[in-house]
């Protein structure tokens, strides 16, 4: 292989793998995580139907003890952002006063739930 050629490679390799890391960053995260002060069942449920009505999103896992719910989009391959489109949602049914976004995984949501039902 020539230099120009292996330079030409570089180059492309180089810009390709720039791209990658550009669109790795602006992919929105697939799930939004939101603590609600003195969540109820009926607000639970409330948000969960009005994620149904359009927004592309769901609740994918609620808690009422712990207040945690877990928002996600029910296509992940949407490139839906949860944390703007279900926005308008949590207002109209938890107010955003009471909810605080955590940065907590699936895994972790549910092992507070368990904690919060034990006691």
């Amino acid at each position: 292989m020539d230099r120009k050629a292996f330079q030409k490679g570089l180059i492309v390799s180089t810009m390709l793998l720039t791209s990658a890391i550009g669109l790795q960053a602006q992919t929105p995260p697939t799930t939004l995580t939101v603590r609600v002060s003195g969540l109820t069942a009926q607000e639970r449920d409330a948000l969960a139907q009005d994620l149904r009505n359009g927004t592309g999103l769901e609740l994918a896992f609620a808690c009422v003890p712990a207040g945690l719910l877990v928002i996600a989009p029910v296509d992940p391959q949407s490139g839906i952002d949860p944390h703007v489109a279900a926005a308008p949602s949590i207002g109209r049914t938890v107010t955003t006063a009471r909810a605080v976004e955590e940065t907590l995984t699936l895994q972790q949501a549910e092992d507070l739930c368990t904690n919060a039902r034990n006691q």
